[in-house]
């Protein structure tokens, strides 16, 4: 949780780093997307779309003879706490760039 200023008003925010590989900023106080981007390797998506819903790219579903996809099915981030610093103003994780079948 931080403070921001968004198209200059001061915003109460939350910060997350998805397993799916995409760094998620959100309004704390009404839940509305702010913004979203990928923080470690993915090639499932072609992005996030306002409400930040994934756009899933084409040919990356399971496929009899396997699919790679980035991240793997254990994530970009799993169990390693993320941090966020006031001094410096950063998002701090460990990101794990790993594809799987």
């Amino acid at each position: 949780m931080f403070d921001g200023v968004i198209a200059g008003k001061p915003r109460r925010l939350l910060g997350f780093a998805n397993r799916n590989a995409f760094y998620y900023v959100l309004d704390r106080e009404t839940g509305e997307f702010i913004t979203g981007i990928p923080y470690a390797k993915q090639t499932w998506a072609k992005g996030l779309d306002a409400k930040g819903r994934p756009i899933n790219l084409p040919d990356t579903d399971p496929s009899p003879e396997g699919t790679l996809v980035f991240p793997s099915i254990t994530g970009a981030v799993n169990w390693t706490s993320p941090s966020y610093s006031p001094i410096t103003k950063l998002f701090y994780v460990d990101a794990r760039e790993m594809g799987s079948y």
